[in-house]
């Protein structure tokens, strides 16, 4: 196996993607200027100093309008852009999740893998669950929901990486075992792809 980049078909289609970067980028836009139109009104109500009953039942109410309009737009503009940023490669051995602020890298070689079933609005899949056993960060990669299924080529690059590559180092870990198990599945489902 080489070191090339391989993208791995998971995650929203390019349409969707295409769409969400700039709804995602305006509504956090959005989100910030109504953060700072709010806070005018609000040190207006402090410097004025008039808290009569109904001045301070209108600030209350106010301010919680202004918090729930927020939580909104900022929850609607974390969902567009993740969605838009979020990718999954393959590098070698080294499986790679690009999200909004950060980015997720295991070694398939040297991870603890594992298949576990999924199940999402009666919908049942098969993840593959990767956790680095330096760090213990895991990554889950969907590679069966439904009747999608990830492509056979990189379901057999997947299983390659798992197991290492006779240019690169072999699997190392103490979960041989298990992982020939996987990479073994990984393989039978390439097989019914294609």
């Amino acid at each position: 196996m080489s070191k090339k980049r391989m993208r791995l078909s998971v995650g929203a289609p390019t349409g969707c993607r295409i769409i969400a970067l700039p709804a995602g980028i305006i509504l956090a836009s959005i989100g910030t200027c109504m953060a700072w139109l709010a806070i005018k009104p609000m040190s207006q109500f402090f410097a004025e100093g008039e808290f009569g009953f109904g001045d301070v039942l209108a600030f209350i109410f106010f301010v919680v309008i202004m918090c729930v309009v927020l939580y909104v737009v900022g929850a609607l503009a974390w969902v567009y852009l993740r969605m838009a940023r979020t990718r999954i490669w393959l590098k070698g051995t080294v499986l790679i999740e690009r999200r909004i602020l950060l980015r997720r890298r295991i070694d398939l070689r040297t991870a603890q893998v594992e298949l576990r079933p999924t199940a999402n609005a009666n919908i049942t899949g098969l993840s593959l669950v990767a956790t680095d056993q330096r760090s213990s960060k895991s990554l889950d990669l969907v590679i069966h929901k439904g009747q999608a299924t990830l492509p056979a080529s990189e379901l057999a690059a997947l299983a390659q990486a798992i197991l290492g590559d006779h240019s690169l180092d072999r699997r190392v870990g103490h979960d041989n075992e298990t992982a020939m198990i996987v990479a073994d599945r990984l393989r039978e489902l390439a097989a019914i792809e294609t």
